[in-house]
């Protein structure tokens, strides 16, 4: 990213991570909006933030950003605590839909955001790196009431990325979009990703999470379910090993894994294999064993093994099964 070497801010604490949140809390009278929420963002994360509506995400991110005090707790940047001057010149974002004047050029509403935010020196070449950045050099000029709400949403990342953070806070980034401008915006999130960017995402569109973040943390009603790498979560959530078994006889596979302690056939519809019919495949679960007895019970008893699969649930699954009641 421009400028990090040379931004004239405060050098980072080197191996620390990006954003811890310790014990944060915000209450509204006897409403508890986000309690005891704990969260490590390490550098370099596109960490995403997933919870039902209502379980407190936007009021967490208006914490981290400034915008409101916790009622308890801490918010530590760079493991620096919030409440230091300056520990907040690395992080830039936004909370919920941005706003602009929309009878200014996207150059003029940039160019205000800088004044305020107290830039003056190399302004020009800074708003020209960031449009460059998000796609928007050749339309700078333009009203942003002309502009897609796509270019709205990278327009509102270009006003973050002017003040050259090393962690950029997103919320909701292609909410309203078409799918056009949820891939441009997707897009450019990986980008600014390979470039050393932390990135910390709120999003409510699960596969938009799974395509892009490789740590994710679920919060509900305030508190927080779970947090790890993808895969992890997916695991946690899963709390079991299931396959999808084919073989040459499903009603006798059936019949000997009912009998079984070691095994359990799961209720539901497979969505099937590839070459095979749904209705031939069986949903098991083995248990602590693992999957190898099972098959060995099969093939000894003379029913042949044509396939089996593990299941790996997506992020939508995983969040259903950790949320709901």
């Amino acid at each position: 990213m421009a400028g990090k070497s040379a931004s004239g801010k405060a050098p980072l604490e080197s191996g620390a991570p990006a954003l811890r949140l310790l014990g944060l809390s915000k209450r509204f009278g006897n409403f508890a909006a986000v309690e005891r929420l704990d969260l490590t963002v390490r550098k370099g994360d596109v960490y995403g933030f997933l919870g039902p509506n209502g379980s407190g995400k936007s009021t967490t991110i208006r914490m981290i950003l400034g915008l409101i005090r916790p009622s308890a707790g801490e918010v530590r940047i760079f493991d620096r605590p919030s409440t230091v001057p300056g520990a907040r010149e690395n992080v830039a974002g936004f909370v919920e839909a941005p706003g602009f004047y929309e009878y200014l050029s996207g150059w003029n509403n940039l160019r205000m955001l800088a004044a305020a935010d107290g830039r003056s020196r190399d302004v020009a070449s800074l708003l020209r790196w960031a449009l460059e950045i998000v796609g928007l050099a050749g339309r700078a000029n333009d009203r942003v009431g002309a502009y897609s709400q796509g270019m709205k949403q990278r327009l509102a990342i270009a006003s973050a990325l002017i003040r050259q953070p090393e962690l950029l806070i997103l919320d909701e980034p292609t909410n309203g979009l078409d799918p056009a401008g949820m891939r441009d915006v997707r897009d450019l999130i990986r980008r600014l990703s390979a470039e050393g960017l932390t990135i910390f995402l709120s999003s409510h569109l699960l596969a938009e999470v799974e395509q892009l973040c490789n740590r994710v943390a679920v919060i509900s009603r305030g508190r927080l379910i779970v947090e790890g790498d993808l895969r992890e979560v997916v695991e946690h959530a899963r709390g079991r090993l299931e396959y999808h078994l084919v073989t040459g006889d499903p009603a006798r596979a059936r019949q000997l894994l009912e009998s079984r302690t070691d095994a359990m056939i799961l209720d539901g519809s497979s969505e099937g294999i590839e070459s095979f019919a749904p209705q031939d495949v069986l949903r098991i679960s083995p248990g602590e064993g693992g999957a190898g007895p099972v098959v060995k019970v099969l093939v000894e008893e003379g029913v042949e093994v044509l396939a089996l699969v593990p299941v790996h649930p997506g992020l939508e699954e995983t969040f259903l099964r950790l949320t709901e009641d």
